[in-house]
């Protein structure tokens, strides 16, 4: 029975703010707000929750900023899923292994490379950081990284978005490289066939459905909340006085060929 506004930041903290202050004008009844990703770098969040805060409806944060514990919020573990990257390169017997970060003054992506990083270390092998280029991703992210990774000597690498994968990919290409044969290339997302480019990786998977419903899930009941009125719960704003945060497990998905 609701209408679905949907609006994009760019990752534009100015954007974003701008949005937050329409859509509250136009008296909407929650907001599943992905923080831009300026709002989740190093000392931007407090201007982030001052934002927040100046909206009357119930907001639930997605993907971004899970574990804020300051706002309703739901999104993947994104620790175990750079453990999960990690460890199967390394039972593929790979040693010397890169990585295309994101931007790790963002929350979600330090936690990526944290536990690829930690994972490498625990299981024995020294994780060289000229192998840790970082991207932002974007497709040019990993294309502009590959160069270091491969002349570097690694024999795999874990690119924290499928379309930096699709980055590295290209550039291996341009070099006569293939992989699996000559290196192998991990993504995260698992959103090619959802793309429609027919093409296989490897990757860790956060399911948008798991995300998606999850996140209504959890905004809906705040919803209902308010239209009944349970404890003047507009007023108190629970989901700022006492929010609740969920924490769904990403899976690797392994390609039969890549």
């Amino acid at each position: 029975g609701y209408s679905l506004i949907v609006a994009n930041s760019d990752d534009s903290r100015e954007s974003e703010q701008a949005l937050l202050r329409r859509l509250t004008s136009r008296g909407v009844d929650g907001v599943l707000l992905i923080p831009a990703r300026e709002s989740c770098a190093a000392g931007a969040g407090a201007a982030l929750r001052e934002d927040v805060e100046r909206v009357t409806c119930p907001v639930v944060l997605i993907d971004r900023l899970t574990q804020c514990g300051w706002c309703d919020a739901v999104g993947f573990d994104n620790y175990l899923g750079g453990r999960l990257a990690a460890q199967y390169l390394l039972e593929g017997g790979h040693k010397r292994i890169g990585i295309v970060t994101g931007d790790v003054a963002e929350s979600s992506a330090a936690d990526r490379r944290r536990g690829f990083v930690d994972a490498i270390e625990q299981a024995g092998e020294r994780f060289d950081p000229a192998l840790c280029v970082s991207g932002d991703y974007r497709f040019d992210g990993g294309y502009h990284a590959a160069d270091q990774i491969i002349d570097g000597g690694a024999t795999a690498v874990f690119c924290c978005n499928d379309v930096m994968a699709l980055g590295f990919r290209q550039r291996m290409a341009e070099r006569g490289l293939h992989v699996t044969e000559d290196m192998q290339v991990i993504g995260y997302d698992n959103i090619l066939r959802r793309f429609g480019l027919g093409l296989r990786m490897t990757t860790v998977e956060q399911s948008v459905v798991d995300l998606a419903a999850a996140g209504w899930g959890m905004l809906g009941s705040r919803i209902d909340a308010v239209v009944r009125g349970d404890g003047d719960s507009g007023a108190c704003r629970p989901w700022l006085a006492s929010p609740q945060v969920k924490v769904l497990t990403p899976k690797l998905v392994q390609a039969a060929c890549a």
